[in-house]
């Protein structure tokens, strides 16, 4: 498929770059790690011997993935619209879906940008300050996105919960685990007369999927977003990435990588707690909603990676750090 797959894109070239001329050679670079969740093979396509790419392809491998690349193009158009011309350049830009080998392949521009992820080898003023970039867009993004929204007890709980309900009656959750999960969504619905922000969410908003342009901030990776969403997976996700980069290469669970960041003291708790009290200050939320919502988005996070085998359930033990410390997201 690959030579097919080139002189396609050396094909469509000036269409998508007006003032170039066709390259004599598209080269094809496979990203590691390149199949999604969602199931697409992702690649970088390079103008000849340019250092830098010029597009990145996506090719679904089933018809589902298919489908879902077709959504998430559609939404990302529609969120462009949505923005200000300056915050929606900042934002993956998508070129559109083109038949190649009997499936549709998607093709956007690639941003030159490098991404915040390699933490390890980086002073604390470099981290710093990636975090106060990070939170400035994350309050811009949200702040033209999002709408208050009062929902009924009920769509609450299948809010904070949503597919995660189902799921956990077949968790194997200690009754201790049971209780504190139960008091988390009683808190929740206790809490409904309050507005609560909901519009656009990236869903996936952790430092690889951060890049930095000389100085200007791009974001990729929107397969997981939502146009319904609550801000504080966003939120937490952020800060928790530079747990998944201290480790160093080990693997590390959601709850895990939370541990390392927000609970082990010194330099990364402390911009961690800034930056969410941060992002409460700046779009004046309240400040009950943390404690209850981050823990929930961080369950939402270990049953993504913990999705269970066909026959089997999720594998929650690493859960029990949340029931036996309750505070331990109490930041503000």
């Amino acid at each position: 498929m690959r030579p097919e797959l080139e002189d396609l894109l050396r094909s469509h070239w000036t269409q998508w770059f007006a003032h170039s001329t066709a390259p004599r050679q598209v080269r094809l670079l496979k990203v590691n790690g390149s199949l999604s969740p969602r199931g697409c093979a992702t690649l970088f396509g390079f103008a000849d011997t340019a250092p830098v790419p010029a597009l990145v392809i996506r090719v679904p491998r089933t018809s589902e993935a298919e489908t879902l690349l077709a959504a998430q193009f559609s939404t990302l158009e529609a969120l462009r619209r949505a923005l200000p011309p300056a915050l929606a350049e900042t934002i993956t830009r998508p070129i559109g879906l083109l038949p190649a080998a009997g499936t549709r392949i998607g093709v956007e521009y690639a941003f030159a940008g490098r991404s915040m992820a390699a933490v390890a080898s980086r002073a604390h003023a470099q981290i710093k300050m990636e975090f106060q970039q990070a939170l400035a867009w994350l309050v811009e993004f949200h702040r033209n996105t999002d709408r208050p929204v009062r929902m009924s007890a009920k769509e609450l709980r299948q809010r904070v919960l949503g597919a995660a309900d189902g799921a956990l009656e077949h968790a194997g959750l200690t009754p201790a685990e049971g209780r504190y999960l139960e008091s988390l969504v009683e808190r929740a619905q206790a809490a409904a007369e309050r507005p609560l922000p909901c519009g656009w969410g990236h869903g996936d908003f952790w430092p690889r999927n951060v890049l930095m342009d000389h100085g200007r901030l791009q974001v990729v990776d929107w397969e997981h977003c939502r146009r319904d969403a609550l801000p504080f997976g966003d939120v937490l996700l952020f800060p928790l990435g530079y747990g998944w980069a201290l480790a160093y290469g080990r693997k590390l669970s959601p709850l895990q990588a939370f541990q390392m960041t927000f609970c082990e003291p010194g330099f990364m708790l402390a911009e961690a707690q800034r930056f969410v009290r941060g992002y409460f200050r700046a779009r004046e939320l309240h400040a009950g909603w943390w404690d209850i919502f981050a823990p929930l988005a961080l369950l939402e996070l270990e049953l993504r990676q913990d999705a269970p085998q066909a026959g089997g359930r999720p594998r929650l033990a690493r859960f029990r750090f949340l029931a036996q410390h309750p505070d331990a997201l109490r930041l503000l």
